[in-house]
C-alpha cells in the first residue's frame, strides 16, 4: 500500500519559500506491486517481491540533472504496529531534453513467521521519507488525491 500523504515529494530550490513555482522537481510513488510466498517447506517465512515505480518530474526551465528521494518501506500488522522499516536513497539522473526520469526499484526481503502468525496479519507500507514541511505541503496541496 502506498500511503496517501506521503506518495509524492516537491523539492524546492534552496533559500526559496515552499511555493509551486520554487519547485526544483516532483517525486512521485505511481505504483508499488507486492508478491509473497511462503517458504514451501516451513511456511514459518514469508517471501516478499516488492517493486515500487517512481517518478521524478523536473519543474519547467530548471537544470537539475538529477533527483534525489528517499523512500521507506515498513511492515505493520493488522493493529497499525510497526514491526520493521527501511529507508532506501534512490537517485535518478535526468537524460538530456526529458524532464522525466522513471525507475522501478525492487525490494526483496524474508519475514519470518511464528504460529499463529501468517502473511495475512502483515501489510505493506511504502512512501517518501518527508520532512514535517513536506509532509505539511503534500496535505495542503493535496498530494495522493
Amino acid at each position: 500500500m502506498v500511503l496517501k500523504d506521503a506518495d509524492q515529494v516537491v523539492k524546492f530550490a534552496p533559500g526559496q519559500s515552499a511555493e509551486p513555482q520554487n519547485a526544483l522537481y516532483v517525486g512521485r510513488i505511481d505504483q508499488a506491486k507486492l508478491n509473497c510466498t511462503y517458504d514451501p517447506n516451513t511456511y514459518e517465512r514469508l517471501n516478499v517481491n516488492l517493486g515500487v515505480q517512481i517518478t521524478a518530474d523536473r519543474a519547467p526551465g530548471r537544470q537539475v540533472q538529477a533527483a534525489d528521494l528517499n523512500y521507506f518501506v515498513a511492515i505493520v500488522n493488522l493493529q497499525g504496529e510497526l514491526l520493521a522499516r527501511k529507508e532506501f536513497p534512490l537517485h535518478l539522473q535526468f537524460s538530456p531534453g526529458s524532464n522525466e526520469v522513471t525507475k522501478v526499484d525492487s525490494i526483496y526481503q524474508v519475514i519470518p513467521l511464528k504460529y499463529p502468525q501468517n502473511g495475512g496479519s502483515l501489510q505493506v507500507w511504502t512512501g517518501f521519507v518527508l520532512s514535517d514541511a513536506e509532509l505539511q505541503y503534500n496535505r495542503a496541496h493535496g498530494a495522493g488525491n
